[in-house]
């Protein structure tokens, strides 16, 4: 506390430290702002873009009973992905769930589903 009232009288300290503080509080207050700013830009282009994709996008159009691919994202250990295989099938839709959500059953297997 003596320290800080010694150098709160001091030249230096009023000159230089007093400017450098107002000048870190100015750009503080304008990085508050560009960031509010920058906050509704983002808000306003997500809804832009998902007018236009709502646009595009169409609901799946599958059936109880059609033959599909399952995609897979799981790799063999060992193994590239690559060189393993994207698509698992054929399958057939035996339960429609909502959220375009199925349940599936292997073509050749008569035995367990899958989700």
């Amino acid at each position: 506390m003596i320290l800080e009232s010694h150098l709160n009288n001091h030249p230096f300290f009023i000159t230089f430290f007093q400017k450098a503080l107002e000048y870190v509080y100015s750009i503080h207050r304008e990085l508050k702002v560009a960031r509010e700013v920058a906050g509704r830009n983002i808000v306003e282009a997500q809804k832009k873009y998902k007018t236009q994709q709502d646009k595009k996008a169409a609901p799946p159009e599958f059936k109880v009973h059609n033959r599909v691919w399952l995609r897979s994202k799981k790799k063999p250990i060992g193994l590239s992905p690559k060189l393993c295989d994207k698509w698992l099938g054929p399958y057939y839709i035996i339960i429609d769930n909502q959220n375009n959500t199925y349940n599936l059953r292997h073509c050749d297997d008569t035995g367990n589903s899958v989700r």
